[in-house]
């Protein structure tokens, strides 16, 4: 064990964060009296520079040279970091795949291959058992609406909650909201599993009501 439970859960929750950030969403920044706030955007580059100086801070902080040593070899060097991270993107993903793709994959192994290891076998297991069955759930779920997603409820239960939810008058300007490309410089949008905020669905609401 490198560090304790406390201290990994404030790690994983700042490489979740690191892996939200994206140069096309805006950050809210302060100057440096704390006097006034604004919202700027940061190439890549920038924002791959400026993740590692805070999980090295943290590390030296903690004094966990070995977790530091972990994290930036296995995640935080560049080659690393393009492979995981949304701001190594132009086109920004709403959904984390890496799970469900390692799922899937795992059910070829354990059960596909694990008695007939052939890799003519898998595709042709792939071709008329997986993607037959992908097909129908998309006319299912997305052609037919026979069924719905399962995260469908979730998305209309956080998009009802924000639109009840109070705007202060700067806000619009302050996190630079822009409905057309969909992004926003709070800090809930670029956590939020559906890229959704109370400022976008406000603006997107009143669009559609005709409000001026």
């Amino acid at each position: 064990m490198l560090c304790n439970s406390t201290t990994r859960k404030q790690m994983t929750g700042m490489v979740g964060k690191h892996y939200d950030l994206h140069h096309k969403f805006p950050v809210l920044l302060q100057n440096e009296d704390g006097t006034s706030r604004f919202s700027s955007t940061f190439s890549p580059q920038q924002i791959h520079q400026a993740v590692v100086y805070q999980i090295y801070q943290f590390c030296r902080d903690k004094n966990l040279v070995f977790v530091w040593v972990y994290l930036y070899s296995n995640w935080y060097t560049i080659n690393e970091w393009n492979t995981w991270a949304r701001s190594t993107r132009d086109a920004f993903p709403s959904a984390k795949t890496t799970m469900m793709v390692e799922s899937h994959w795992r059910v070829l192994k354990r059960v596909d291959l694990l008695n007939h290891n052939r890799p003519d076998y898998l595709v042709f297991k792939i071709i008329s058992k997986t993607c037959a069955k992908k097909i129908r759930q998309f006319n299912e779920k997305i052609a037919r609406r026979v069924t719905t997603p399962s995260w469908e409820n979730d998305f209309r239960s956080e998009w009802a909650t924000l639109a009840s939810r109070e705007l202060t008058d700067d806000g619009e300007s302050l996190y630079e909201v822009d409905t057309a490309r969909w992004v926003c410089g709070c800090p809930y949008f670029v956590h939020s599993r559906f890229l959704l905020c109370k400022h976008l669905v406000s603006s997107r609401m009143v669009w559609w009501l005709g409000m001026p």
